[in-house]
């Protein structure tokens, strides 16, 4: 089992490898990180069609999860406190620890760096952060104070594209108040069923949404779920589940949602409204899913929007992209790993 130390505080996080691809000395190398009470796991059926898309892949388990290092209470206490100075400084460091298993990736594994030839990118890398974990990426590109010297240093030769995986728009600093929420802030659902509930609602199958113009609050409210496919999560068979799905670490993603939406909305406007922030050659492709949570498609939209807006005042605009996912939900990686790689590819 492969572990992959981050950082001078021995900080160490768990990780799977598809490994390198054979006959592919330019191969690109994607890093894959999980979101919410649901471990690297998710990610696995994707591992092995790697390969024949001249890809390397791999799944870390972030802090807290199977194999990594845990949080202290002080830690995720620093993301519900009550100065904005110290849930900054948090999320900083969210990022920052992404960042030290990114060069570790670069480094130690000797991945080969990014080139062009006739045109296209070959090499170098890739990271995907899928729903909660976006924050850590708009703490990468939006927040200048993130990386250190020595990360960006280290990174500048390899990292090129960044994949926004369906997140919530939470993620973004939107909370949308459309008379909608979900199960972490329903009274009605006991605290000893959050996670049971959050994990149906998260991994269910909605009404798709075909394009992004059509995504309004009237629009979702009238969504349904009624469409004879279960959960994702209530599908996983043998001991998957047990492996995959962590309900313990709630509690710590809920300390990610009390950062203050206007922490999260000025990396999210940094992070693309100001590409010289911080990796200025960064691509982001944020990836929606037309099937997934109402919280994921809505931060489609505030994308979008952001994109359109252009740079902020000094800024220079990042590239940037929406790709649609047509037919998935929140969890499409486990239900159609396959087609989620040739995505990958073909936007890398």
């Amino acid at each position: 089992m492969p572990f992959a130390r981050i950082d001078d505080k021995d900080t160490v996080f768990y990780y799977t490898d598809s490994g390198i691809p054979p006959n592919v000395p330019d191969y690109t190398t994607i890093v894959l990180i999980h979101g919410a009470t649901i471990n690297g796991g998710i990610f696995e059926g994707m591992l092995p069609h790697a390969a024949k898309h001249g890809l390397r892949l791999l799944a870390l388990n972030m802090r807290g999860y199977n194999g990594s290092t845990p949080y202290t209470a002080e830690e995720l206490a620093a993301f519900t406190d009550e100065d904005l100075a110290v849930q900054t400084n948090a999320l900083r460091g969210f990022g920052r620890e992404f960042a030290g298993f990114l060069v570790y990736v670069c480094t130690v594994l000797g991945i080969p760096p990014t080139a062009v030839h006739a045109g296209e990118t070959r090499g170098g890398l890739a990271v995907l952060t899928w729903s909660l974990s976006t924050a850590g990426l708009f703490a990468m590109l939006g927040d200048p104070a993130t990386l250190t010297p020595a990360q960006h240093t280290a990174l500048a030769p390899y990292l090129h594209t960044a994949f926004a995986f369906d997140p919530p728009a939470c993620m973004y600093g939107v909370w949308p108040d459309i008379g909608l929420g979900s199960p972490l802030d329903d009274p009605a659902v006991p605290p000893a069923d959050k996670a049971a509930a959050f994990g149906a609602w998260v991994s269910g199958y909605y009404t798709a949404v075909r394009a992004v113009g059509d995504i309004t609050p009237e629009g979702l409210r009238a969504r349904t779920d009624e469409e004879g496919r279960p959960p994702t999560l209530h599908t996983l068979a043998g001991d998957a589940a047990a492996r995959i799905v962590e309900p313990d670490n709630l509690e710590a993603s809920v300390a990610f949602l009390g950062v203050a939406p206007s922490v999260y909305a000025a990396n999210f406007a940094r992070g693309l409204g100001d590409a010289d922030a911080a990796l200025p050659r960064v691509r982001v492709v944020a990836l929606w899913c037309e099937r997934s949570i109402w919280l994921a498609l809505w931060a489609a939209k505030e994308f979008a929007e952001r994109v359109k807006d252009g740079p902020v005042p000094g800024g220079r605009l990042r590239e940037a992209a929406l790709v649609q996912i047509e037919g998935a939900n929140h969890c499409f990686q486990w239900d159609e790993p396959e087609r989620l790689v040739r995505i990958l590819r073909a936007n890398v």
